[in-house]
């Protein structure tokens, strides 16, 4: 059992108990707990919806948490996380990019370039080519 759903387990067996008056939850609790599901678990999440129900909350108020903790949605976590994993990845001549984007859980190339280029300013290809060329901007 994952920590996040073995805390979750003894949150809801202390609120079904008669005696328990209050909880102090942190404010961030229901993100903070998401974004590790995130972390851990991204290849194969595919939805807000799909965090929340393993969580045990509606999707509004899990949306809602995670944006008031991090600022962005759980959606837009879980891509920048993809792409933060295929950014090491890219570090690896070696690696074929469609094999980069289908090992970080986006098959298909061209939403791989797309959200690539969305967050990081540039094609796949241009990232790999500056990181090993070291420059900063590939669009000169």
């Amino acid at each position: 059992m994952t920590k996040e759903k073995k805390m979750l387990e003894e949150t809801r067996s202390d609120l079904q108990g008669n005696d328990i008056r209050y909880i102090n939850l942190s404010p961030n609790y229901w993100a903070d707990i998401g974004k590790g599901m995130i972390d851990r678990e991204y290849l194969r999440l595919r939805s807000v919806k799909e965090i929340a129900a393993s969580l045990g909350i509606s999707t509004g108020y899990f949306r809602d948490k995670f944006r008031m903790a991090y600022g962005i949605t759980p959606m837009q976590y879980l891509s920048q996380h993809k792409i933060r994993k295929a950014k090491e990845l890219l570090a690896n001549r070696s690696e074929k990019i469609c094999d980069v984007a289908i090992k970080v859980g986006i098959p298909d190339r061209n939403v791989f370039r797309s959200t690539f280029r969305k967050f990081v300013g540039a094609t796949p290809s241009e990232y790999r080519n500056m990181s090993l060329t070291g420059e900063n901007n590939p669009r000169k």
